[in-house]
């Protein structure tokens, strides 16, 4: 591998960004021509990226094995394998690395095939211009930058869509679990030997058992206590479900001739209902 050729103005901009961590834009040129690749060192001598070089595709793969190459260029005719065959294997082993191949003008047929397979992104004519080799190289780093990128955004959305559906799993769980908590608690309300009813915070009846709707003799599920119960009794209920009254009392109702034990509910200080249990009077 060539020396680097580099101009007081790009060294100092090439140590900043060491300076910083990140990763300096390199281009490795493969040719088995000493003088071309010369040449092109010449031509990006100014330039703000690095640039490597090799004498054929075996020192090629030995940088590209050791060093992060943003943009390959290769010679067509090499004597050990064609530059499209040399940018076929980089797109095996480096996908992500953006393929350019400098050839004569009587090798387009196999260079746009190439291309055509994906295996090349740019293609450059021998002899060169300057200015249009500058240009393409310049559009390769920003096509690697732009690919890095939406490599990135992917990955972030796949990471997103996987904790979210993670997240989707775990509640589904708790609902499930919940729901089995639910159905629990309504059998076993269900299956209690005495009548019980359940009162919300806002005062409807939200569960009911078989033998409090037999000692009732009305349905009762979804009904407001107002009415339900004589007014000394709907009072301390409503005064039960304000959180002046946190401690179960009992009372007997006239209305029903029944004896009524009634247990607040409250949970982390705040009143969610309460349970009435009802005795014959």
């Amino acid at each position: 591998m060539q020396t680097d050729i580099i101009s007081p103005d790009r060294e100092e901009i090439m140590e900043t960004t060491f300076k910083k961590g990140k990763q300096l834009e390199t281009l490795l040129c493969v040719d088995d021509e000493v003088n071309v690749l010369r040449s092109l060192k010449r031509l990006f001598r100014a330039e703000t990226f690095r640039v490597l070089t090799a004498e054929s595709s075996e020192k090629a793969f030995a940088i590209l094995a050791k060093e992060q190459v943003h943009v390959v260029m290769v010679d067509q005719r090499m004597p050990d394998m064609t530059g499209t065959q040399f940018l076929q294997r980089v797109r095996e082993h480096y996908p992500a690395t953006i393929r350019v191949v400098l050839s004569g003008y009587s090798e387009v047929g196999a260079i746009l095939e190439a291309i055509n397979r994906g295996e090349v992104y740019r293609f450059l004519g021998k002899p060169w211009d300057d200015d249009e080799l500058k240009t393409t190289i310049d559009q390769c780093f920003e096509h690697y930058l732009l690919l890095n990128e939406n490599a990135n955004l992917l990955r972030e959305l796949q990471q997103q869509n996987e904790t979210l559906n993670n997240l989707n799993q775990q509640l589904e769980n708790t609902i499930r679990e919940h729901a089995k908590a639910l159905a629990l608690t309504q059998n076993v309300v269900e299956s209690l030997p005495f009548p019980l009813l359940c009162i919300s915070a806002e005062g409807m009846v939200v569960k009911v058992n078989t033998p409090a709707l037999q000692c009732l003799q009305q349905t009762a599920l979804g009904e407001t206590i107002s009415g339900l119960f004589c007014p000394d009794v709907e009072k301390l209920l409503q005064q039960c479900l304000a959180g002046s009254l946190t401690e179960s009392f009992a009372i007997f109702c006239d209305k029903t001739k029944h004896k009524l034990q009634i247990f607040p509910l409250v949970f982390d200080g705040l009143m969610q209902g309460c349970l009435i249990m009802i005795e014959q009077w």
